[in-house]
């Protein structure tokens, strides 16, 4: 009698072990796939705000630049 109630002891206690690691391992999954997609949006909206900064500057500095490229060279000038 004892050793049937030590044997489902044991099993209870054996299925209680596996379905609390399998909890954890699935949240563990769950959990690297939400960060993932949260750090994805993250370097998205950093990249989206890098490439109009950047647009922004080249804007800037095609505005502020002298046409050299529409007069033709200057022959008469020495090397």
């Amino acid at each position: 009698m004892i050793d049937r109630d030590f044997l489902l002891l044991l099993v209870g206690g054996a299925i209680g072990a596996l379905s609390s690691i399998g909890t954890i391992f699935a949240m563990y999954v769950i959990e690297g796939m939400r960060l993932r997609r949260q750090w994805h949006r993250q370097d998205m909206v950093e990249m989206r705000s890098k490439r109009e900064e950047l647009n922004a500057m080249l804007t800037n500095a095609m505005k502020q630049s002298p046409p050299e490229a529409e007069k033709p060279p200057d022959s008469t000038s020495e090397l």
